[in-house]
């Protein structure tokens, strides 16, 4: 199995907020979705991948390379977006393009034409000038043009309007089309990744808490309607029950566990349903945030 990032026993303490420890891989050809709600741990997670915030504890390898700040292969293995666009305020685009390009060894100036054109982003314009869509874009265009192996994306799309976003996921196609790259892409808004991502990551009070593929998730994941039973607490992997009018509605995050149980227990069951990525997700993070509350609770 080839990687592009792997982290093991990543921990970083900040005085009101503790990471970790966090272990990760990343294949190459995979994108894997960051899910999480805001102040999970999503962003913190990539300012250690990239160096932004360096890491406490734990080992980080991007390309096969150790992260460590001193060192500059690693660095020109990725390209990072993150949610809070940094740059010089008094250069134009154009300029600061030409200034951060000496901190890489390759740049594709056409890749980087198609991306100013597509993302129609205005390039010479004094950046303090610009929107927060459209330092988004900037960040994008430098994040890409200089022949990352891996992404990293923290909640992309949320300044851009309904049509860049179209073509920033056009561009993140194009960007997957080469089978070694890979993609980390932090959210909370499931539906931008449901397209394009492979695996779920889902982080909550600065713990992964489980990783599955989008396959894993859709076959684990069912709403199973049954009859009245006396057996309700004792059936296994079951984040949720609503009656429905005599009726008995189950949400189970391990559908053959569940089911097995049903049967042995003769519990009639009536019907069962797939359920959404997007409703999995959001059923997946409120299980996880019940039992972190119930831990502080005891």
């Amino acid at each position: 199995m080839k990687l592009n990032l792997k982290l093991v026993g990543v921990r970083k303490k900040y005085k009101d907020f503790y990471l970790g420890p966090i272990s990760l891989e990343l294949e190459k050809g995979k994108v894997l979705a960051l899910i999480g709600q805001n102040g999970a741990g999503k962003t913190t997670t990539l300012d250690c991948i990239s160096g932004v915030s360096y890491r406490d504890e734990g080992t980080i390898e991007v390309c096969g390379y150790d992260a460590n700040p001193n060192e500059k292969k690693w660095k020109n293995c990725f390209g990072y977006v993150s949610a809070e666009p940094v740059a010089i305020n008094t250069m134009t685009g154009t300029n600061f393009l030409k200034y951060i390009s000496k901190y890489y060894d390759k740049c594709n100036y056409q890749l980087m034409d198609n991306l100013i054109k597509k993302l129609e982003f205005p390039i010479n314009e004094t950046i303090y000038k610009l929107s927060t869509g459209n330092k988004t874009k900037l960040e994008i265009i430098s994040a890409m043009s200089f022949c990352p192996t891996l992404l990293l994306l923290d909640e992309p799309t949320n300044a851009l309007d309904p049509i860049v976003r179209d073509a920033f996921l056009e561009i993140i196609f194009d960007f997957m089309k080469d089978e070694n790259n890979s993609i980390i892409w932090s959210t909370h808004i499931v539906s931008e990744v449901a397209k394009i991502a492979d695996d779920f990551a889902f982080i909550c009070n600065g713990v992964i808490t489980e990783v599955s593929s989008k396959i894993e998730l859709t076959e684990n994941w069912r709403k199973i309607l049954i009859k009245q039973t006396d057996y309700l607490e004792n059936i296994p992997e079951v984040v949720e029950l609503q009656d429905d009018d005599g009726r008995i509605e189950l949400i189970s995050r391990d559908y053959n566990a569940t089911m097995s149980f049903l049967k042995e227990s003769k519990i009639d069951i009536v019907d069962e349903y797939y359920m959404s990525l997007e409703n999995i997700c959001l059923k997946n993070l409120q299980f996880f945030k019940s039992e972190f509350e119930e831990e502080d609770y005891v």
